[in-house]
Formats: structure tokens, sequence, C-alpha cells
């Protein structure tokens, strides 16, 4: 089971994140800083990825590759 939350960086994201992890989530989500992976990408066990989304600098191509 795979969620996907925009905005992992906001306020509320990282307990929305670690709550849905505890629950056996594998998460995915967006952070608009290349510095709040690692924070992000930290507060979980291993099953938790993010990925910088910047909705000025998007193309389709960009999104797979991340995913990739």
């Amino acid at each position: 089971r795979i969620k996907v939350v925009l905005g992992g960086d906001s306020p509320l994201g990282p307990s929305l994140i670690s709550g849905l992890e505890k629950e056996g989530y594998i998460v995915i989500t967006s952070v608009s800083d290349p510095d709040s992976v690692s924070k992000i990408e930290a507060c979980g066990n291993g099953f938790v990825r993010a990925l910088v989304f910047d909705p000025s600098e998007v193309s389709p191509l960009q999104i797979s590759k991340s995913l990739g």
C-alpha cells in the first residue's frame, strides 16, 4: 500500500507522513526545497521517499524520471 502526500515539508507534513508509515504505508511525498529531502526521509523507517517538486519548473518527463 502506497500513499502520495503533497507538501511533505509543510507544517503538518511530517506528522502526517509518520502516521501513515506507522499504519504500514509506503509514503511518497513532495517537498519544495532540496534541503528538506533528507529531513523528511529521516523521519521514516525506510518507507518514506521525498521528491523535490517545484511547480514552476515541472514537465511530465521530470516527474517520470524522478519516480524511476
